[in-house]
């Protein structure tokens, strides 16, 4: 089955990995993009076309889906949505495809992610909490997009060979959810709130196809918490 990511209707967020594995679950071999006239929606054109050559055309590989641009295949199967996507894993009685990275991953024992966008900048991050966070537990601070130009592959390389990723909610860190690597993301639920309604998720959930090294921290980030998440994976590890 081919399916089409038309975005001259679909947004060029990281939600497009939900997709991805989305119709991977349900039996897509390739994927097809339209990207001319790239939609408005979300992003101006000209930041699609970046987002699109940045991260979303590498990302079908990671699932084993070969992809070409043109407008043929099944432009409506699919959701952006992660409830959608368990929904039908669970009717399957599958889990979620995840995706696999054929390099090597870079070694660090802990990364830290910053959110530093214009769109929506209320959910950034607090630059100064996370640096210090960050030189606090001897992290490998991964730069927003917007600030340093990293690749798909460079980040997934890093984010695969920590021992845990840490960050606020943003999608670098969201693309995470269709993999095996470890994370431990953030939430205010006051700024998350709005974004986490439109996948179905309530403050205090945890998805169902997290694994036990991945999770929501649903909490306003500040030192003392974050200190003790990272404490938690700590011993955790020494034990």
């Amino acid at each position: 089955m081919i399916a089409l990511y038309d975005m001259t209707w679909r947004s060029t967020t990281w939600d497009f990995f939900n997709w991805l594995a989305h119709v991977k679950l349900l039996g897509a071999t390739e994927i097809t993009f339209r990207i001319e006239p790239m939609s408005p929606a979300k992003y101006p054109p000209e930041e699609g076309r970046k987002r699109f050559e940045n991260f979303i055309r590498f990302a079908p590989p990671l699932f084993d889906l070969s992809w070409r641009i043109a407008d043929d295949g099944d432009g409506y199967i699919g959701s952006q949505r992660l409830d959608v996507l368990l929904r039908d894993a669970a009717q399957l009685g599958r889990d979620i495809p995840r995706m696999r990275l054929e390099l090597p991953p870079t070694r660090h024992r802990y990364t830290v992610t910053i959110r530093e966008t214009f769109r929506n900048a209320h959910k950034n991050s607090d630059r100064e909490l996370w640096l210090r966070f960050a030189e606090r537990i001897g992290a490998v601070v991964i730069e927003d997009f917007s600030r340093e130009q990293i690749g798909l592959y460079s980040r997934l390389r890093m984010y695969a060979g920590a021992q845990m990723n840490f960050g606020v909610v943003q999608g670098p860190l969201a693309a995470l959810y269709y993999s095996a690597y470890p994370f431990a993301i953030s939430c205010d639920p006051e700024t998350s709130r709005k974004s986490f309604t439109g996948h179905g998720v309530k403050p205090g959930d945890q998805a169902a196809c997290f694994l036990s090294n991945q999770r929501w921290i649903w909490e306003k980030p500040t030192m003392d918490g974050l200190m003790r998440e990272f404490e938690r994976d700590d011993v955790c590890r020494v034990r």
